[in-house]
């Protein structure tokens, strides 16, 4: 699978498990909802095997790599001390082994 490939499959889950549009987690948006779903996003591709780097994943979202740097470090702590940030990444990550299962 490609780095473009994982990356269209995290959004699509994304999308469907936060009900958030596909365009929407791509696109310019900085409502809060839609910035934690890409620094979910971030976060799972940087822990998959291939360690994907920031500027890659960055890239796909039409960013800098520092937001990509600051969303993979703030979704570290967010992980460790806010619950609700944990139950929506620990969910995400459910549902992309379900879909690649």
């Amino acid at each position: 699978m490609t780095n473009k490939e994982l990356f269209n499959r995290c959004v699509d889950v994304a999308a469907a498990v936060f009900n958030i549009p596909h365009e929407l987690i791509t696109g310019k948006s900085g409502k809060r909802e839609v910035v934690e779903v890409r620094r979910i996003i971030t976060c799972y591709m940087h822990a998959m095997p291939h360690n994907y780097g920031c500027g890659v994943i960055a890239k796909y979202f039409n960013k800098d790599r520092t937001t990509a740097i600051y969303w993979l470090t703030s979704g570290s702590t967010f992980y460790e001390l806010d619950l609700t940030y944990k139950a929506s990444y620990d969910l995400f990550v459910i549902n992309m082994e379900k879909y690649n299962a």
